[in-house]
């Protein structure tokens, strides 16, 4: 079946041609849309409260960093809001300008005032635009670009919607791919204008070649360009004013919302009525063979046909407006994560984070707002690009310069991660870390976690379809918090976040008082403020001397980890899921071939950790509640403070009565012990389902966590112990 793209009716067939005889495979094809963000949604199947990630010492925060964690990317300032809706409305009136000066051609012609010579379907001044109407509004569009885009100082975020001048635009004005200025933005949206408005010309009117046509030949042909133009401009008006104020309302993208469909207010189904009805009283006694239009020989196929290419001119304009999709491969790939609580929008999306068999402190929040941004090599050079290799951190990648520090101070910046920078006290090793500090509380057990990579990241990704996965060896350094209600410094009174710039200043930690920029969000303990690696834990609270270590393995497919190993005495007839290798206690395991691939002995050891367990509940019986989480149906349930409360709902503080909420207990007012939440537990095996999927992909691993050398973190969390994880996440695409 054929199919309306980008101005040109295309048969995607190989080979197949439009009606100007322009070979799809010349100019690519149909394309996908690329431009993508992530977006926040809840995940099937799992009704009760998240239960996310015991771990204050790993896993709620490294997964956020190994992906790139981040709420939803903030709306349009009000600015960009009127970049946007400036470009839209002046594209669309230009193509409604178009099809009304061919509609004015037609006439004429129809009725022999204009010569049969004339090519009425050509915007140009020897043929329909003999007047200028339509370069009048072509110039209104390149001024409208130029006024509220170019000289409002409106900065890349908006033209990174707009990535390729779609065919025949991009050859015939020679831009580049992707597109670099908004000068070449209104350049290419000139040229759509005219080839939509020439295109739906040529398609609803065709040239007739017999003019003057007949009277009734002539009251059709006109009756068609009056009743379905009305139509289009209605169409691009109608929901080019939905997009505009869904934008203004917080969405960013024309995938977010239904605009592309819309009637609002029921003017598109009235006038797409109102044209019909001009059809069947107009074309009665027509001969349409003599018209062009559509090639229909009848009434009905003529309404049929002109309904649908009115709809689909109607979708290029408003798409055009605001997104322009990809016709080459990305160089580089940015992850955007909802995850724990997001700045805007319900918390969580699909993510899940759990670690440990303890079940204690699910539901953490994680740090968010900050951005991963990774290279790659795809084996296509234009869509479908295939599985791209990923090359590792992207060095112009979003946050990359804020994550690249020193491995033994990571408050100082430096230039060679994974290499040797002298700017970098004692071993002088410059290191990536993902993300700033991670606060987390779990069981009455503040922590904060420093993360970096051990090396580069490698993998796959497949652009048009979110599948692949990312290999990652991470170093999760802990640290103990200082206070139950704010495990981690924080950047308070930063101006403006992520820009770089000192302006804040450190709360606690080893720069107290000194200056820091903003990197990322935590809705729980930095609620208005931030955190920062410019504000580090002191290196004597640190608990896992170099850092834990963990070799992830985050999939789009599926992902099981068993309980294979035998739990330790008094419970070694019972099945366990994790271990640490006999000859290195940070080295978690599920099996003796890992721990014998690098020489450590077996998969037999607790490491000094918590003697392991299947889990804590009272009969070692975890029950499942679907979407494969486990629950303690006999207990025990675990008693809250009802004043301390993280971003989802769920307390951070545990009592056994209303003494253990007050100030004098912990330091401040965490009101009264009255709730009663559920104790979480893995079920055998512990298994997670990704979802690919080019807009907002998810990918999942589980794998082990060794413990800390805190007694309290792992017995608060129950380590050495397994962890899974589930992360929504959406797909920016850097050309």
């Amino acid at each position: 079946m054929p199919e309306r793209h980008r101005g040109l009716f295309f048969d995607t067939r190989p080979g197949a041609s439009d009606r100007r005889g322009v070979d799809s495979t010349l100019t690519g094809g149909p394309r996908p849309l690329y431009v993508a963000e992530g977006r926040i949604g809840s995940f099937p199947g799992v009704e009760e409260k998240m239960r996310v990630g015991v771990i204050s010492a790993v896993a709620s925060v490294f997964v956020a960093a190994v992906l790139g964690a981040s709420s939803a990317p903030a709306a349009y300032d009000s600015a960009e809001l009127k970049c946007r809706s400036s470009v839209a409305k002046s594209f669309t009136k230009a193509v409604a300008s178009g099809q009304k000066t061919i509609s004015v051609c037609h006439k004429g012609r129809g009725s022999g005032k204009v010569g049969a010579p004339i090519d009425c379907n050509l915007l140009d001044n020897l043929n329909a635009d003999d007047k200028g109407k339509f370069a009048k509004a072509s110039a209104k569009l390149t001024a409208s670009v130029q006024k509220s885009c170019i000289d409002s100082g409106i900065d890349s975020d908006v033209l990174t919607e707009y990535t390729s001048c779609p065919e025949p635009c991009a050859t015939e004005l020679a831009l580049p791919n992707p597109l670099g200025t908004y000068t070449q933005l209104s350049s290419c949206l000139a040229c759509l204008a005219r080839d939509i408005s020439e295109n739906f010309g040529l398609d609803t009117q065709g040239l007739p070649a017999g003019v003057p046509l007949a009277g009734a030949d002539q009251a059709c042909h006109s009756a068609i360009g009056k009743g379905y133009g009305k139509l289009l401009k209605t169409i691009l008006k109608d929901r080019t004013k939905c997009q505009n104020s869904e934008e203004k309302d917080g969405a960013e993208h024309l995938s977010e919302t239904a605009c592309l469909t819309s009637d609002p207010k029921g003017k598109i189904a009235l006038l797409l009525g109102k044209a019909e009805d001009g059809i069947d009283t107009s074309c009665a006694g027509a001969t349409l063979a003599n018209l062009d239009s559509c090639t229909a020989l009848s009434v009905t196929d003529l309404k049929t046909c002109l309904g649908t290419e009115t709809d689909s001119s109607g979708d290029d304009g408003v798409q055009y407006s605001y997104v322009m999709a990809a016709t080459i491969c990305p160089v580089a790939i940015t992850t955007r994560t909802v995850a724990g609580a997001p700045m805007i929008g319900p918390p969580f999306g699909a993510t899940r984070l759990e670690s440990g068999w303890n079940g204690i402190g699910h539901g953490q929040d994680i740090v968010h707002g900050y951005a991963t941004s990774v290279a790659v090599t795809c084996p296509n050079s234009s869509p479908p690009c295939g599985d791209c290799t990923i090359d590792g951190i992207d060095p112009a990648g979003t946050q990359t310069t804020a994550f690249t520090r020193c491995k033994q101070d990571a408050t100082i910046p430096c230039s060679n991660p994974f290499g040797i920078d002298g700017v970098c006290p004692g071993t002088q090793e410059c290191s990536y870390y993902l993300g700033p500090p991670g606060p987390l509380s779990a069981s009455n057990t503040p922590t904060c976690g420093l993360f970096r990579l051990e090396n580069d990241i490698t993998g796959t990704l497949d652009p048009d379809s979110g599948e692949g996965e990312q290999n990652v060896v991470l170093r999760a350094v802990i640290h103990t918090g200082i206070a139950l209600n704010k495990p981690c410094p924080i950047c308070v009174d930063d101006t403006t976040a992520q820009d770089g710039i000192q302006d804040g200043v450190c709360d606690g930690g080893t720069r107290d008082g000194l200056g820091c920029d903003v990197q990322g969000f935590d809705a729980t303990f930095a609620p208005g403020e931030g955190v920062s690696l410019d504000c580090t834990p002191a290196a004597l609270q640190n608990i896992t001397g170099q850092g834990l270590l963990l070799d992830l393995s985050l999939a789009s497919g599926s992902s099981s980890l068993p309980f294979a190993l035998a739990c330790d005495f008094p419970l070694n007839a019972f099945a366990c899921a994790c271990a640490v290798c006999t000859g290195d206690a940070s080295q978690a395991c599920n099996s003796d071939a890992e721990c014998a691939a690098t020489l450590t002995g077996t998969c037999t050891s607790s490491g000094g950790g918590t003697p392991r367990q299947p889990n804590a509940c009272s009969d070692l019986t975890c029950t499942d509640v679907g979407g494969g989480v486990g629950e303690c149906d006999a207990g025990p349930d675990v008693m809250a403070c009802d004043g301390a409360l993280r971003a989802n709902g769920d307390s951070f503080v545990l009592c056994s009565d209303d003494s253990e909420c007050e100030v004098g207990a912990i330091g401040f007012d965490a009101g009264a012990c009255t709730q009663v939440l559920p104790r979480a537990c893995f079920l055998d095996p512990i298994t997670s389902v990704g979802a690919p999927d080019p807009d907002q992909t998810v990918l999942v691993s589980t794998f082990c966590v060794p413990p800390t050398s805190s007694s309290g973190v792992n017995a608060a969390t129950g380590l050495p112990g397994p962890s899974r994880t589930e992360v929504e996440l959406g797909i920016e695409r850097q050309y």
